[in-house]
């Protein structure tokens, strides 16, 4: 092996394991390539939760806001569960977006 950045492990088992190591440029391009995917998942992550909070205050609108009796009779489960999907929501896009500082 006289390649440079050739290396070779002998396992346990005495099976030769021979590889070479990335040159400096090819580890910066998949740090890059890694770091790029991690930012655009959490940027992904944080407009899905917003989207989905978005969607469910609309379907809430309709709802609760869209039937004259909504004063006289307490909400439906289903305005509870609308509800409680659009703040877990909006929580998802705040916490994520606040995550999203620690990413890099």
């Amino acid at each position: 092996m006289s390649e440079a950045g050739a290396r070779e492990i002998v396992t346990p088992e005495g099976v030769p394991l021979r590889f070479t190591l990335a040159r400096v440029g090819d580890q910066l391009g998949a740090f890059m390539i890694d770091g790029t995917l991690i930012v655009f998942a959490s940027i992904l992550l944080v407009v899905a939760c917003i989207a989905l909070a978005v969607v469910t205050l609309r379907m809430l609108k309709v709802e609760v806001f869209g039937k004259p009796s909504a004063d006289e009779r307490p909400p439906s489960s289903r305005a509870r569960i609308l509800a409680l999907t659009s703040l877990a929501g909006w929580l998802g896009a705040i916490v994520s977006g606040r995550l999203l500082a620690y990413v890099s």
